[in-house]
């Protein structure tokens, strides 16, 4: 089995300029919800506890995702990443290292 290596890190503002735009164009199609079911990959979805109404989502996409894990970060809002990047750094790094060991 092949040993992966991650670098997590915080994404720059251009990163986050470009991810924001995909999600806008891509990721909230909803005509690819009844598609959810389809993955087969790891997918770890993180939200803050103070994040409008994406717990009530990330909680609706993992019950159509297999397999896949949901955590909330208590006392943030969607910036969770930036609000508590070490927390994040280590469930995201955890994530990946269990979902690793399954292979």
């Amino acid at each position: 089995m092949p040993q992966n290596s991650y670098a997590i890190r915080q994404m720059t503002c251009d990163e986050m300029r470009i991810a924001v735009g995909w999600a806008a164009l891509e990721a909230w199609n909803p005509g690819l919800t009844p598609k959810l079911n389809l993955i087969r990959i790891p997918v770890l979805l993180t939200c803050g506890e103070y994040d409008e109404s994406i717990i009530h989502t990330a909680s609706f996409f993992q019950s159509r995702i297999l397999g896949s894990k949901k955590h909330v970060f208590n006392g943030t809002s969607h910036f969770h990443q930036t609000e508590k990047p070490d927390e994040n750094m280590q469930v995201v790094s955890s994530f990946l290292e269990r979902s690793e060991a399954k292979q």
